[in-house]
């Protein structure tokens, strides 16, 4: 369990910095282990959009960023870079899973300069929950388009 900041303060410690990493497929043998699990687990969410394999093999296209607080991963996120029909290129965050989703937003900063450096002058949840407006209450609800499925 993290200490609270009062600890950090009384351990003469101050909280280590969480970041965004952008995994570069070259990496993923060396973090596999720590990314996996919370893949595993956003995967299984997906109601079978995405799986492990499928995001392996889409990695040239799909990169993958973590939210790390020293060596502890709190966060996983599968990207895709996307052109909408008006030209502008958008940074999709495709699949995303993770632990103390109330410090996302301390890595906007970081997400933006990363779409930013792929061209993009938007960042977007395709597949968010409106749950997540609580903890992420910057971004805002566009479209109204649902997901509508049937089994046949």
């Amino acid at each position: 369990m993290e200490a609270s900041s009062t600890e950090h303060v009384l351990n003469g410690r101050e909280p280590e910095p969480r970041q965004l990493v952008h995994i570069l497929p070259q990496q993923l043998p060396n973090v596999w282990d720590l990314i996996e699990p919370v893949l595993s687990k956003a995967c299984a969410d997906s109601g079978g959009e995405f799986s492990l394999n499928r995001i392996l093999a889409n990695l040239e296209h799909w990169p993958i960023l973590a939210m790390v607080r020293g060596d502890d991963v709190q966060a996983v996120m599968v990207t895709c870079v996307t052109l909408r029909a008006d030209g502008v290129r958008v940074l999709d965050c495709l699949l995303a899973g993770g632990d103390h989703a109330k410090e996302w937003p301390f890595v906007d900063s970081d997400f933006d300069e990363f779409a930013r450096a792929l061209g993009c002058s938007v960042v977007r949840i395709p597949r968010g929950r409106k749950g997540w407006l609580k903890t992420l209450p910057h971004w805002k609800l566009t479209g109204s388009f649902v997901t509508l499925e049937r089994e046949i």
